[in-house]
């Protein structure tokens, strides 16, 4: 195993402000487009959450989005199926909860909101020479890593 070395403040001090800087940039990506489709960012966290994971349980949607109580959930799926992005069904193995699954009309607009971040990473890589495209790319996956965190990549 490699020693670690060091790492000089001046470099931290250029990952924060790129730190800051992307987070700043996607919550004003996500602001903005919250606005055009009429969503808050917590509707908008549930049509992410079944647009990764597929049909869900009512129960599994509150233990993957920190924050939201059942109760608070119930709302936001009750205002995303008022307006067609999500449908939800009895259990048939417990009547006593529900599934949830996206509609085509959820779908289209979690779709619209990942081909506005994937506009954002173009527009972030184009000014990038291929090496240096190659060069992030291998820095993410080995900084995700010692995070502890998978390379996450958007379903086709």
């Amino acid at each position: 195993m490699a020693a670690k070395t060091a790492v000089p403040n001046e470099l931290v001090d250029h990952l924060l402000d790129f730190i800051m800087v992307l987070s700043d940039t996607l919550r004003r990506v996500g602001h903005a487009y919250e606005v055009s489709a009429d969503l808050n960012a917590q509707e908008l966290l549930v049509l992410l959450t079944l647009s990764t994971n597929g049909l869900m349980m009512v129960k599994d949607i509150t233990e993957r989005i920190p924050g939201v109580s059942p109760s608070t959930l119930t709302r936001i799926l009750d205002r995303l199926e008022a307006n067609g992005m999500v449908a939800r069904t009895l259990n048939p193995m417990d009547r006593r909860s529900f599934r949830v699954k996206l509609t085509e009309r959820g779908a289209k607009t979690v779709g619209a909101y990942q081909a506005q971040l994937e506009s954002l990473a173009v527009s972030m890589l184009e000014p990038l020479s291929p090496a240096e495209r190659m060069m992030l790319s291998e820095l993410h996956a080995t900084m995700a890593a010692s995070i502890g965190q998978a390379s996450v990549r958007r379903a086709s």
